[in-house]
């Protein structure tokens, strides 16, 4: 076992990624916690736990007082109760010095083990040392985290690259959003802007022609599908949460109706009960792929009885389901700041009028401060200007707060202002 650790852990230093999609979020380490990276599978978590390693040698720290290892590794053999145990033991054996200092251990695909939980506790208690872990969500979700480790974790979620980050990629320098546009650049900027929402923030997406990011993209929905909740939760009826899964992908930003789909669905041929749907879309959600935003209210009944709207983890992952260019901009680019309020840990919700107009987004930030957002991908039409914009001003009458109106030409001074 010693000897394929040192193994392991030479070739990781010797073949450490110099090059790293820089992500804007922090990875959450406080004293006494163990920091958890969750979030869908593909959407760079490994490399997130990397550039934290990046950046704790650009700092100085000794590489042989970190320790990273993916306990999805071939060459380890099957994992037994005890072996997760071992392999830090015989880290500190390599390098005694790391007794007397403090140390990173870095822990990816960590469900691998069976014991993790009992063994991330101990070591959390007798080790000088910040503990990161990782894992599949197909067998690792952020509740399970929570309920194994006893309250003693705290999650940093990895989402899809946001603009900032999918123009760093892709060596894209983006506009000064205090700074006017000139004609040139804001159709320079605004074909750019088009880029990135057809094509998602997957980090492996970059590597690929466009005319084949859409089967890439099919192919990760396939993956979670099967991986992610079909094994996991042992569900028989596979069509039903096909279908139940497409239809949140290409409904993003609209009111989900599950009577409507269990209608749909009964009309199909499908034998299923109102409850499977709720179970599925638990699952889904679990999984990062689809999620649903209530109705902003104080009232716990009108909330519930009030249809929730849908957005996806990915406007490329949708856009890669879905049929026409016109009416999707729209709703892809509402998904888009759902993705960035959720990026800056925000509490979504949507409002309604008390006319019955709507307002996509009533956000709260985690200081407590409430924000109307109206996203519109074009207001030159004076009739939707005037709509989208009455809207808005009814609602900050209501709730006596600020709003925006959010559009592709001021999109950088909505992320500036998170």
């Amino acid at each position: 076992m010693k000897e394929i650790l040192g193994l392991l852990l030479k070739e990781f230093h010797d073949t450490f990624p110099r090059s790293i999609i820089q992500r804007q979020a922090s990875l959450k380490v406080l004293p006494g916690k163990i920091s958890a990276v969750i979030g869908m599978r593909r959407v760079g978590k490994t490399y997130f736990l990397y550039q934290k390693i990046q950046q704790l040698m650009s700092e100085g720290v000794d590489s042989k007082s970190i320790f990273y290892l993916n306990l999805e590794d071939d060459r380890l053999p099957e994992f037994q109760p005890g072996m997760l145990a071992q392999l830090v033991d015989g880290f500190y054996s390599l390098y005694p010095e790391n007794h007397s200092r403090h140390c990173w251990i870095f822990i990816d695909e960590v469900q691998a083990a069976p014991d993790w939980s009992k063994v991330l506790r101990r070591l959390l208690d007798t080790k000088n040392a910040t503990l990161v872990i990782s894992g599949s969500s197909a067998k690792l979700l952020s509740k399970e985290i929570a309920t194994n480790l006893r309250g003693r974790a705290i999650a940093t979620e990895v989402w899809p690259l946001s603009l900032y980050e999918y123009a760093n990629a892709r060596k894209y320098t983006l506009p000064d959003s205090a700074e006017p546009m000139s004609p040139k650049s804001k159709d320079q900027y605004l074909e750019f802007f088009d880029e990135y929402l057809f094509s998602g923030g997957f980090p492996e997406i970059l590597k690929f022609e466009k005319m084949d990011r859409k089967q890439i993209h099919q192919d990760y929905v396939s993956v979670a599908i099967l991986r992610d909740i079909l094994e996991r939760h042992e569900i028989k009826n596979e069509q039903v949460l096909r279908s139940q899964i497409k239809f949140l992908l290409t409904n993003v930003g609209k009111p989900v109706s599950f009577n409507k789909l269990f209608n749909t669905l009964k009309s199909q041929g499908h034998s299923l009960g109102k409850t499977t749907l709720y179970e599925y879309f638990d699952y889904i959600s679990d999984s990062y792929l689809s999620f649903l935003v209530p109705l902003y209210t104080e009232s716990l009944r009108k909330q519930e009885s009030n249809q929730r709207k849908a957005y996806s983890i990915d406007t490329g992952l949708s856009w890669s389901h879905m049929i026409g260019i016109s009416e999707n901009r729209g709703r892809l680019f509402e998904n888009l700041v759902y993705l960035d309020l959720r990026r800056h840990q925000q509490e979504v919700h949507y409002y309604l009028t008390e006319t019955g107009t709507e307002v996509d987004f009533a956000a709260r930030s985690f200081a407590g401060d409430l924000r109307l957002l109206q996203v519109c991908a074009d207001i030159e039409d004076e009739e939707t200007r005037e709509r989208e914009t009455s809207a808005l001003s009814q609602a900050e009458s209501e709730l006596k707060t600020k709003g925006m109106l959010v559009t592709p030409e001021n999109y950088l001074s909505f992320l500036s202002s998170l």
